[in-house]
């Protein structure tokens, strides 16, 4: 899971969602309180919509960020094989070629 979701993934603030349905008349019953209520209420709807969004965002990225490194890191194993190869060696260590990888 470490792998596929940022560090500290769950403890992310949320939002608690609200699935709350009104009708037309119960609308029109509400007194002021009520009204400015479900007004709050409807603002956290958007909230959370907002944060999922970023949220999405936020893990898109972060996930282009990981594929970039292990695009990089077999980069770097690629450039250190054709290096060997040029100096005549038939076989790398794959523990060698990922040693000078990640190293550099």
């Amino acid at each position: 899971m470490n792998e596929y979701f940022p560090p500290d993934w769950d403890n992310r603030p949320r939002v608690e969602p609200w699935n709350g349905h009104i009708t037309r008349q119960m609308w029109l019953a509400r007194d002021k309180e009520d009204l400015v209520g479900i007004i709050e209420l409807l603002g956290h709807q958007i909230t959370t919509a907002n944060q999922d969004a970023r949220d999405a965002g936020h893990l898109a990225d972060w996930r282009i960020f990981r594929m970039l490194g292990q695009v990089r890191l077999g980069a770097r194993v690629y450039n250190n094989l054709a290096r060997a190869h040029r100096r005549g060696r038939k076989t790398v260590r794959i523990d060698q070629l990922l040693e000078e990888a990640t190293d550099a």
